[in-house]
């Protein structure tokens, strides 16, 4: 750790801590007339001495860079002096700021994080902000692949070295490879990694705050711009995973937890605490097949007791899965003992894990029960590829289907390989696992480390940089455990773009926001390469899930209406979660919303116990018909009736000239056209399209004076233009005194 120089401690003395050269103000007085040649000379001489050296005048360059993109230590300075977040309560959200001298080098650099000012003096505090410096790796492989490419020999950054220890919290001292403070030698680029969790229960809205980037020779900052949605991500997240750890597990479990990942082994006694405070929502009990993509054999099943003993040790809220068998799909001597596993697993209360494909023969495990003999089916991409169908017939059975990555095994779906694009990691988690229906994720191992892992990443094979090492060693750092990598970062992340989309299949919008996770992850060879593409869809659907409905977002013209109307229980939405605003309303939706709003605010409960007659009023509205009582209880109130055929005609698009008789009968004391006898327009028609003998000029007029209907810029109503769900929320709201 190399500290300043005496040129850097002789500039503190002379400017001042903190100061820039180009600012200082010097004044000097000559009060000795023989001593003014020397003090001249004196004063030439320093500030010569100051400019003759490069580092001397040499501040720090920051800037701002989204976790997506990577920099390297030849990148030069970027232009971004603050950047802009959106995240929910319990979301992490990170981004990057590098480092580069202006001039020469830079020493003793440090980053210091502030708290997050927000509204009506609400606050963030700095301590949910973890400061990391990246290290960079270097790869020496060629461009490969097909339509996914890698991006072939180069300066990597992975490991993150944490400013703190992640668990004392404490400054990491005297470590070999330290994160801060650090040098920055001309010419180069160092970068730091910022994650910011939004804590549970923190007030939406806009909150701020600057970064300082601090060195001996200046400072820069960096302004963070942070939204803050007004709606929650679960501690415990939807999508379960399983990811391979050897001991120690505490350590690394807890390290796969912040990022939202679940560790294959937990010990017993630490499942409580990873529950309650990191949202553990799995674990695997151990019992191994020895039946591989090496070997055939497997065996014999456990018994139930001693299935059941192992399982009693682990908290009974888990899913509590065995994985049992890995990559056996050309194992067909195995089906047999397959099936022995699962009955025994079953009865024992055990969900059972393969890593296979989903094989007709295994549909059933035996027992009677119809059950499949394997539970959780988990795939690579090019065996979901080969068999689409299957994976249909087993999610219609109602096992689970995972995907998992290893290697480089096709030249098309995403690769967790360090020299890859970030967008690898973070695409299969959320948006492809969500819309081919995967409802888990599994990677092998995290901690398969060389001799020299912070230097060499070729544990599994020069081939395969960073596989199956998702962690770095915390040793050499300085802190009892181990460190993140930027790709443990980036499959976070994709965890919880998993979790927005489940939101909204959770609030019966599933079909609207796969959609969009379709247009951004279809498929495993049908996904997008371009992050600001994602990021464009993770806010569409960010600003979306905090919203009554996903299609009326708060500066809509009538969403006063509209929610108003919503919480008075007079308006409900569609099964796909949108109120679809600019649909224009039936007769027989008419009449549900204003019987609904005479009712008010317990309408619907009101008409739930109304008794309409046995007989309908309307041919074409029969008792069993879905707007039947509503049709029936405006017809007693005199608020609508039918056409001379004794039709209603319940699916007629209803226009503004109709929406004006319904409702004006509907407000009327009494109610019906008994209650607009006494009333006498004004002479002066308002509106130039509703003249004097219109058949509607009466309700038309009334409503106006009211103050409920409200013409166009141009003087006009247009009685005959079709009415929307909006205008008809605002119709209803305005008449019923909501907004």
């Amino acid at each position: 750790m190399l500290r300043s120089s005496a040129k850097t401690q002789f500039r503190r003395c002379y400017f001042g801590k903190g100061e820039e050269p180009h600012r200082t103000s010097f004044r000097i007085s000559f009060e000795s007339p023989h001593l003014e040649w020397v003090s001249r000379f004196g004063l030439i001489f320093t500030v010569l001495l100051l400019w003759s050296s490069p580092s001397a005048f040499s501040s720090p360059e920051a800037w701002a860079v989204p976790s997506l993109k990577r920099l390297q230590p030849t990148t030069p300075p970027g232009s971004a002096r603050e950047i802009e977040l959106f995240a929910a309560r319990g979301e992490y959200e990170s981004f990057q700021i590098g480092v580069h001298p202006e001039d020469g080098e830079l020493t003793s650099v440090d980053a210091l994080k502030p708290d997050l000012a927000g509204p009506n003096s609400e606050m963030i505090s700095a301590a949910n902000i973890t400061l990391y410096r990246e290290h960079f790796v270097h790869i020496d492989l060629p461009i490969r692949g097909g339509t996914n490419r890698s991006l072939g020999p180069g300066w990597y950054p992975d490991g993150l070295i944490p400013f703190v220890d992640p668990t004392s919290g404490e400054d990491l001292v005297g470590a070999e490879i330290d994160a801060a403070p650090f040098d920055v030698a001309e010419g180069t680029t160092e970068v730091i990694w910022i994650d910011v969790f939004i804590p549970l229960g923190t007030p939406a809205g806009a909150y701020d705050g600057a970064f300082r980037i601090v060195s001996d020779q200046g400072e820069a900052s960096i302004d963070l711009n942070l939204t803050v949605w007004d709606f929650d991500l679960p501690l415990t997240p939807s999508l379960k995973s399983s990811f391979g750890i050897e001991p120690d597990y505490r350590a690394k479990g807890k390290e796969l937890l912040r990022n939202k990942l679940m560790p294959r082994h937990s010990e017993p006694e630490d499942e409580a605490e990873f529950i309650e405070n990191y949202g553990l929502n799995s674990t695997n009990i151990g019992f191994w097949s020895g039946a591989s993509n090496e070997s055939c054999w497997m065996a014999p099943a456990p018994s139930i007791s001693e299935i059941a003993a192992v399982a009693s040790e682990h908290n009974a809220g888990l899913f509590l899965y065995d994985y049992t068998a890995d990559e056996i799909d050309h194992c067909s001597n195995l089906y047999p003992s397959l099936k022995e596993w699962g009955r025994n697993l079953h009865d024992a209360g055990i969900e059972h894990l393969v890593t296979m494909t989903p094989t007709p023969e295994l549909y059933d495990d035996g027992s009677g029960t119809g059950r499949s003999a394997v539970d959780v089916w988990v795939l690579l991409p090019k065996m979901y590829d080969a068999a689409v169908q299957r994976v249909s017939e087993v999610l219609a059975k109602g096992d689970e289907v995972w995907s998992y990555n290893c290697l480089i095994q096709d030249d098309y779906s995403p690769k967790w390989i360090i020299d890859f694009t970030p967008i690898n990691y973070r695409i299969q988690p959320g948006f492809i696992n969500q819309s081919l229906g995967l409802t888990g994720l599994l990677y092998w191992k995290v901690d398969r480390w060389s001799a020299d892992p912070w230097n060499d990443v070729t544990a599994s094979g020069a081939a395969y940089p960073g596989e199956g090492m998702l962690l770095y060693p915390g040793e050499r750092v300085g802190i009892d455990g181990v460190c993140p990598s930027m790709r443990l970062k980036w499959l976070r992340d994709g965890v919880e773009d998993y979790e927005y989309i489940e939101l909204f299949k959770q609030r019966g919008a599933g079909d609207w926001a796969l959609g969009i996770a379709a247009e951004i992850g279809g498929n495993w060879s049908d996904w997008t390469a371009d992050a600001v593409a994602l990021e464009t869809a993770r806010r569409e659907l960010g600003e979306s899930v905090g919203r009554i409905f996903y299609d009326v977002p708060e500066d809509f013209w009538a969403f006063d209406a509209i929610a108003a109307a919503f919480d008075a229980g007079i308006v409900e939405g569609y099964g796909d979660g949108g109120y679809h605003p600019t649909w224009n309303i039936t007769r027989g939706q008419m009449a549900v919303f204003i019987a609904r709003a005479i009712l008010s605010p317990t309408g619907q409960e009101l008409l739930d116990g109304y008794v309409p007659p046995e007989s309908s009023s309307y041919i074409d509205v029969p008792p069993h018909y879905w707007c039947y009582p509503h049709v029936e209880y405006l017809a007693n109130q005199e608020v609508v009736s039918g056409y001379p055929d004794g039709c209603y005609r319940p699916a007629l698009l209803v226009t503004r000239d109709q929406m004006a008789v319904y409702v004006s009968r509907a407000i009327a004391d009494p109610k019906g056209e008994a209650g607009l006898v006494d009333y006498v327009p004004p002479e002066e028609p308002t509106f130039a399209d509703v003249p004097l003998g219109f058949w509607s000029r009466k309700h038309v007029e009334y409503l106006s004076e009211a103050g409920i209907v409200q013409g166009f810029p141009d003087g006009r109503y247009y009685p005959a233009v079709r009415t929307t769900r909006a205008q008809m929320a605002v119709y209803v709201a305005r008449a019923f005194g909501l907004i």
